[in-house]
């Protein structure tokens, strides 16, 4: 009964403090909704985006872990979602040069951030398999076929984050050390070979280290400026001048720097005080006896995505890296990142309630 009442209260807390940092998200894109018809719009949007999204983390929570990632199922189940990715070059539609959204009317998916979920269930159940000599062949296989049809968008920024998932899931699950540096010299190498051999990339790189005000080098200047305007407690709810007059994309990709502007120093700390506690608490899911490793690894790759992912843009926002159109999770506008965040966390959730006992039926099968 003990351990059932604090499995119950981790949950508690997770979907609380996702939910409000949903919620911070709003205005943030409240603040940043300065090139819309009416600031209203998106945040109208977005909350039937946050309805949508908690549907999905209702129905994963309560469907049990092993219709994802039993050891025949997961193949079947991900493979839905993946076959949803590649068939972008297909049908999908091309935005800012990327074909990496359906479009339906005014409706807009982006496959590559609600499916990332079923990715890391693939890769979980690639590293945890019985036959050691099978994971890291089997692991190297899921990558590439997932991560093919992102290159092809093309998706560098997004390719990167599944790759370096890939690489911590194969630590965290013993992988050897040499292998692990083999693996991230030859992805360093592929994408310095991405990087040159795509023009808009190396200029976007290139302009981050140039002076001047044009180009990639404009745009970290607007998010030096948009940061140091927020000060110690923020502009007043509608005053945030620079991220509705010059910030490109402060709803989305430039949301950090938008809730800067709005909360100052002060309140965007409290914003990583929120990330902390959900992090520390998809790592106590993690900790808990008895788990399946593939239960276990999942959760940490939840909470490893989650952290990643907010790392690279808030270091975008504060211009210590080049901009990548990375989404902040659970803020930034955009229902295909915040269902995608919400589905790997009712799943994580699932994980935590099966133990090797009950999972070893559904594995027989």
């Amino acid at each position: 009964m003990k351990e059932k009442r604090h499995l119950f209260s981790n949950e508690t807390i997770i979907i609380i403090v996702a939910f409000l940092l949903s919620v911070s998200g709003l205005l943030t894109i409240l603040s940043g909704a300065g090139t819309w018809n009416s600031p209203m719009e998106p945040v109208i949007r977005q909350l039937v985006h946050l309805g949508v999204a908690l549907i999905f983390l209702a129905i994963a929570h309560f469907l049990p872990f092993p219709l994802l990632s039993g050891a025949r199922i997961v193949w079947f189940s991900t493979g839905f979602f993946w076959l949803f990715l590649a068939l972008l070059g297909v049908f999908g539609s091309r935005i800012n040069g990327m074909q990496g959204w359906y479009r339906f009317g005014m409706l807009s998916l982006q496959p590559a951030e609600i499916a990332k979920g079923a990715y890391l269930a693939a890769l979980c159940a690639a590293l945890t398999q019985e036959n050691s000599r099978l994971r890291l062949p089997l692991a190297l296989l899921v990558v590439a076929v997932w991560v093919t049809p992102i290159i092809l968008q093309p998706d560098f920024t997004t390719a990167l984050i599944y790759v370096a998932i890939f690489l911590m899931l194969l630590f965290l699950s013993g992988g050897k050390v040499v292998s692990m540096l083999l693996l991230l010299a030859t992805a360093c190498a592929a994408g310095s070979f991405y990087v040159f051999s795509r023009p808009y990339a190396w200029r976007r790189i290139a302009g981050f280290f140039a002076d001047g005000t044009a180009g990639a080098h404009w745009h970290v200047m607007q998010f030096e400026l948009t940061v140091s305007r927020g000060g110690w407690f923020g502009s007043r709810l509608g005053k945030a001048v620079w991220s509705n007059a010059y910030l490109p994309l402060a709803y989305n990709d430039s949301a950090y720097a938008t809730l800067s502007e709005t909360l100052g120093f002060v309140g965007s700390c409290v914003i990583w005080i929120f990330l902390l506690i959900l992090i520390v608490q998809f790592l106590k899911l993690a900790s808990r006896r008895g788990l399946t490793p593939v239960s276990r690894l999942y959760i940490e790759g939840t909470a490893l995505w989650i952290a990643l992912q907010w790392l690279i843009h808030v270091s975008v926002n504060l211009a210590l890296l080049p901009p990548t159109g990375l989404t902040l999770p659970f803020i930034s506008y955009g229902g295909s990142s915040l269902v995608g965040f919400f589905l790997m966390t009712g799943w994580s959730l699932a994980a935590a309630r099966e133990t090797e006992k009950e999972f070893a039926p559904i594995l027989r099968d």
